[in-house]
């Protein structure tokens, strides 16, 4: 087809490009973490997401297309419109923020999980798609799992690898975890002028890794009555180990200041 033409090559990015999708994740960075040192119980979706958005704005994004904030149950999806409503959080249940934008032409897609707090979450009550209320502990053993998939993923990302091979890492680490069933099939995407480019990381895709590749890495554990926990990482592939753009921690704690490196580097 006439649009491989264009997309085939758009997979590689010469240094040029690392660099200004390095400059994009670090505005992300500067979004997400806003968001996180404004939450707490009691703030609202809409809140968290006109923080970070605001943030990354003030740190050189051309524009910010989504920062969905999720809570509770809602973490069950990874779309939903509004992006961000007037629930307010509640102790001890899961909330992830997804940054989506652009600084220079180049996108960044960003996202992180938290737990807010160590008390009971609310589940049916408080407006989600699904009931239950969600004990800290089993999100804790979520949130490890998630983690582990998405290192084990990285530790096999290189050139020559392909994403049959990266689904079968992630699926079998989610096993050993006992969540292998609520893995989700996509497993990431690569990133560029696009927010999602080739190649796409999910069952059936033949493909391999190339070097000079930059790809989103966001493996998705979602338990029904539960839950769900996601962790997205920028990387480039490289022929050692990738190099990782983005550096908001994989677990970040809420109200809490990280010191991150200037976008403008």
């Amino acid at each position: 087809p006439a649009d491989d033409l264009v997309t085939r090559p758009r997979r590689i990015k010469d240094p040029a490009e690392v660099e200004l999708l390095a400059q994009a994740a670090r505005v992300a960075d500067v979004g997400l973490q806003a968001a996180l040192e404004v939450t707490r119980p009691g703030i609202s979706e809409q809140q968290l997401s006109a923080a970070g958005t605001a943030a990354a704005l003030a740190a050189g994004a051309d524009f910010v297309r989504y920062f969905r904030v999720h809570s509770s149950a809602w973490t069950m999806l990874s779309f939903r419109w509004p992006q961000a409503t007037a629930r307010r959080l509640r102790e001890g249940e899961p909330l992830f923020y997804d940054i989506i934008g652009a600084r220079l032409g180049y996108q960044f897609d960003v996202l992180r999980t938290v737990i807010t707090g160590d008390g009971d979450g609310a589940g049916s009550e408080s407006g989600g798609p699904a009931g239950g209320r969600p004990r800290v502990a089993e999100l804790r053993r979520l949130a490890d799992a998630t983690v582990a998939c998405l290192e084990a993923v990285l530790a096999r990302c290189r050139p020559g690898v392909t994403v049959a091979e990266l689904i079968a890492v992630a699926r079998d680490t989610a096993d050993r975890h006992g969540f292998g069933r609520y893995l989700a099939p996509l497993l990431g995407h690569g990133i560029g002028l696009e927010t999602v480019e080739e190649p796409l990381l999910m069952p059936g895709v033949d493909d391999r890794l190339e070097a000079g590749m930059v790809l989103c890495i966001e493996p998705a554990i979602r338990v029904p009555g539960l839950g769900g926990f996601s962790i997205e990482e920028e990387i480039v592939v490289e022929d050692g180990e990738p190099r990782v753009l983005t550096q908001t921690p994989r677990l970040p704690e809420v109200g809490r200041s990280i010191q991150h490196p200037s976008s403008e580097e």
